[in-house]
């Protein structure tokens, strides 16, 4: 939170195919691909072991989408309800209050 205003703090990233939205625990990818093969806005989330994540996720019915030419061998995961996000290894911060 901005302690002037109290509105969310947000960190922007940006590079020609990709805009990077950051504010407390969630961030946010808008990418944009030539060919697309999922969605442009792809909701991330900090884990603190990636392959571990992944294996309990594909377990509880999550599948594996590659992210496409500019990721060769990288891939997001879909829930089974059908919602596309990517799992960053990080060390997890809790957040202040």
């Amino acid at each position: 939170m901005n302690a002037r205003n109290g509105t969310p703090a947000v960190h922007v990233d940006r590079t020609p195919d990709c805009i990077s939205l950051t504010s407390g625990a969630l961030r946010l990818y808008l990418l944009r691909d030539p060919v697309p093969t999922h969605e442009a806005v792809v909701p991330s989330f900090d884990v603190p072991d990636r392959a571990a994540a992944i294996a309990r996720l594909q377990s509880a019915g999550c599948t594996l989408v590659p992210i496409g030419p500019h990721a060769p061998g990288e891939f997001y995961l879909r829930d089974p309800h059908g919602i596309l996000f990517d799992l960053i290894e990080r060390s997890v911060q809790q957040p202040t209050i």
